[in-house]
């Protein structure tokens, strides 16, 4: 009898829920909740905004109070080593959105694994890296709101920018 190495099958992506998805480069994202475009909101607030780079754009969560318990699942077809994850916190169009909006104080990152971490973020609208402990194989990563720094005009909570560092 021959042997062949274990397969290993990793769950399917928690994005049952999702208000809204986007994909580029091969990468998915989905997000629990976006701002609707009404009145002073005439952005598209969706997370395709996540991967432009550009601090002008940003996903913006729309439910009521300050978004902790929101989420972003990024994911990908097959098991990849992730080192890290590249972020711009809040919404950075201009300074003045940047401290009126909430930012992303701290997230509860979770992988198809079960591995969890939870990610402190700086309270600055400039891309950032974001090192794991160690790298992590997996095919996806959930990311959830646990704490914000209250914007001092909008509840909102924003991030303009979120991308995995792949090794």
């Amino acid at each position: 009898m021959g042997s062949s190495a274990p397969t290993t099958t990793q769950p399917d992506p928690p994005n049952a829920g999702s208000k809204a998805c986007a994909t580029e480069a091969q990468i998915q994202v989905c997000v629990s909740s976006v701002l609707p475009t009404a009145g002073v909101n005439t952005a598209d607030y969706g997370p395709q905004s996540l991967f432009d780079s550009e601090t002008a754009d940003a996903w913006v969560e729309g439910e009521d109070d300050d978004g902790i318990g929101q989420w972003i699942v990024l994911s990908w077809s097959a098991p990849r080593p992730v080192r890290g994850f590249v972020i711009a916190n809040g919404y950075g169009k201009s300074p003045g959105l940047f401290k009126s909006n909430s930012r992303v104080r701290s997230m509860l990152l979770s992988f198809a694994g079960g591995e969890q971490t939870e990610l402190q973020l700086n309270d600055t609208s400039k891309e950032r890296q974001y090192l794991l402990e160690r790298t992590i194989t997996t095919t996806w990563v959930r990311f959830e709101i646990r704490d914000v720094i209250r914007g001092s005009r909008y509840r909102d909570t924003a991030v303009s920018g979120l991308r995995p560092l792949f090794e």
